[in-house]
């Protein structure tokens, strides 16, 4: 018989410099001279996430908990179970959708100044916006390291994550740079592809909502040896389950074109949020 272990959640290792940039970025220091051999030499200051802090320990996640224990033991199989759990931790635990959206306070921010960057590159051009922040000195580089820089500056410059709201915002926001780089991506996808942007929101959205539920469902859960070679696929499915319902959040927005003020950012990113928790709360119906 195998030890049972517990699922302790996602990991906090993920670096904020992507492994995908093939040049080097400058960091003080760092010598530039590195010469190209024939083969990808990547040169990236690593910045770690901070540790999360414990998870919820009370009672309100009890039911949504022991049905989402109950999907996870059953290798993903037992969707009911599944259903039961979202219903519960949005209806219940979180007091319905509007109440869940209002609590991905750094996550809305982050997802707002996304919106408002990319709007604003759309609106303005691609080398007009990056004058606006001081970085003209990017024009010139690979656009994928242009777009770390500014989102870390413009999006992350004040969610270090040093709480658990802050840590699971700023976490979505490098895995959704890190999916980029299945995407190509040029200046004119920047500047005339609506389609790019609501592909990172959505991305960015889903991967808050998922790591969110999994600090609140997924921590101290046990899981019986025979399953854990399945929790990646799990997740992943999870995953698919929550962008299908963010997908549907975003359906009517990002329709008007034009500049859109920071009022205009923030209802559509409060109803996103509010929309993709409904949709979970009704999965399976």
């Amino acid at each position: 018989m195998g030890t049972s272990s517990s699922y302790g959640g996602p990991k906090n290792n993920t670096p904020l410099i992507p492994s995908w940039l093939d040049d080097v970025i400058d960091t003080p220091g760092a010598s530039n001279n590195t010469k190209d051999n024939g083969q990808n030499n990547e040169v990236a200051q690593e910045i770690n996430l901070p540790p999360l802090p414990p998870a919820e320990t009370g009672h309100r996640f009890r039911g949504p908990r022991s049905n989402f224990s109950k999907y996870l033991n059953s290798q993903g199989r037992d969707t009911m179970s599944l259903k039961n759990s979202f219903q519960g931790y949005v209806g219940s635990s979180l007091g319905g959708s509007k109440n869940a959206a209002i609590r991905m306070g750094s996550s809305r921010k982050v997802a707002g100044r996304i919106l408002g960057l990319f709007s604003s590159i759309q609106n303005n051009g691609y080398e007009t916006t990056l004058s606006n922040y001081n970085l003209r000195e990017y024009l010139n580089k690979p656009i994928k390291e242009t777009l770390l820089k500014l989102i870390e500056l413009v999006c992350l410059s004040d969610i270090p994550g040093a709480n658990l709201d802050e840590a699971i915002a700023r976490r979505a926001a490098v895995e959704a740079l890190m999916d980029l780089n299945k995407e190509k991506i040029n200046i004119d996808t920047l500047e005339q592809d609506t389609a790019f942007l609501k592909y990172l929101m959505q991305t960015f959205i889903t991967k808050s909502i998922k790591n969110r539920l999994l600090e609140d469902l997924g921590k101290n859960i046990i899981i019986s040896p025979e399953n854990k070679s399945n929790l990646k696929s799990i997740e992943m499915n999870l995953e698919s389950y929550i962008k299908n319902c963010t997908s549907k959040g975003m359906q009517k927005e990002f329709n008007q074109t034009g500049s859109i003020s920071n009022t205009q950012i923030q209802k559509t990113i409060m109803s996103i949020y509010g929309k993709a928790y409904k949709f979970l709360e009704q999965f399976g119906e």
